[in-house]
């Protein structure tokens, strides 16, 4: 079947559109009404507890999987009414990558290549370069750690420039160099070639420095939604640490830590305290009332980590 030319997105436009999606195992409903949006030129990040729905919800987007209700459109196409057309423009990467083991990574991705129309052999070598696996790819994959099938994984979902991106955990098995190459290779896809990234991930930190947008699930239900920077700012009481530097440290941290002594601790001429932010002035008058200087105060940002466990109640299998 020959297949129709797909549009190029432009930036901000919604690429994939998830609709009231519900998934059952038997008597038990792991997705409930799930729904949202990836769009073009954008990096999504899915966030849940173990067992909260993500990987079967990004099985059910790429057709890995079917919905028991509810509908999935890739660039307008029903994943299932019309699975290859809305497939044509994705590439994913669920859980751990499988490839030929006794073939070398290239011979893996010149494989993956004959299945696509316009990949040639430049673009393959492009996306070697792309993943940071020059030096081994003529290696036998047999011989690969877990992050350089990471990595030739990510590979084999690029090769054909999709417009759309699913990873699952894809930054299983990288180093620290590894994690930093990905979120930069990441960022620079959605910047410079417009793709629509979906990614989850445990790593919270890194998605709070990779992801414009953020989607939490719990429970198979998203509890919550937004960009990264409202989703920071939330309203809600989050502690968080503020470090206090003052004249007479010792002094100051018998009045802050008064009534919460698990929660502060000396360091140096700091007293460091875990408290709301809305209870900072209150705590500089306490000090300035008995006569400590209050040199400067340094609360903390409050992470997506801190927002994500104020949304979900903690972590846990579900």
């Amino acid at each position: 079947m020959t297949m129709d030319p797909v549009a190029v997105s432009v930036k901000g436009e919604s690429v994939v559109r998830v609709e009231r999606l519900v998934k059952r195992f038997g008597s038990r409903v792991v997705l409930h009404d799930v729904g949202f949006e990836i769009r073009a030129g954008e990096v999504l990040g899915f966030i849940g507890p173990n067992g909260s729905g993500k990987t079967t919800t990004i099985r059910c987007i790429a057709g890995l999987m079917r919905m028991d209700a509810g509908n999935v459109r890739i660039l307008g196409h029903d994943v299932h009414a019309d699975f290859e057309r809305a497939i044509a423009q994705v590439g994913c990467l669920v859980e751990n990558p499988e490839f030929y083991k006794y073939m070398t990574g290239l011979t893996n991705l010149k494989l993956f290549a004959r299945m696509y129309p316009d990949v040639d052999a430049s673009r393959v070598d492009q996306v070697v370069v792309r993943v940071g696996l020059e030096n081994r790819i003529r290696s036998r994959v047999k011989t690969y750690s877990l992050g350089m099938r990471q990595r030739l994984g990510i590979a084999q979902a690029i090769l054909h420039r999709p417009a759309v991106l699913l990873l699952d955990e894809p930054a299983n098995g990288l180093d620290p160099e590894g994690i930093r190459d990905l979120r930069l290779l990441l960022r620079s896809l959605a910047d410079e070639e417009g793709m629509a990234i979906l990614v989850s991930s445990h790593l919270l930190s890194e998605l709070e420095q990779l992801c414009d947008r953020v989607v939490v699930l719990r429970s198979g239900r998203v509890i919550g939604e937004g960009d990264m920077a409202s989703m920071l700012a939330a309203s809600g009481p989050v502690a968080c640490e503020v470090a206090f530097t003052v004249g007479s440290p010792a002094h100051a941290l018998e009045i802050l830590g008064g009534e919460r002594p698990g929660l502060s601790r000396l360091e140096g001429e700091t007293v460091v305290v875990t408290c709301l932010r809305e209870e900072v002035p209150e705590k500089v008058a306490a000090l300035v009332g008995v006569g400590i200087a209050v040199l400067s105060v340094v609360p903390t940002t409050a992470s997506l980590e801190d927002r994500y466990l104020q949304m979900a109640g903690g972590g846990g299998v579900e």
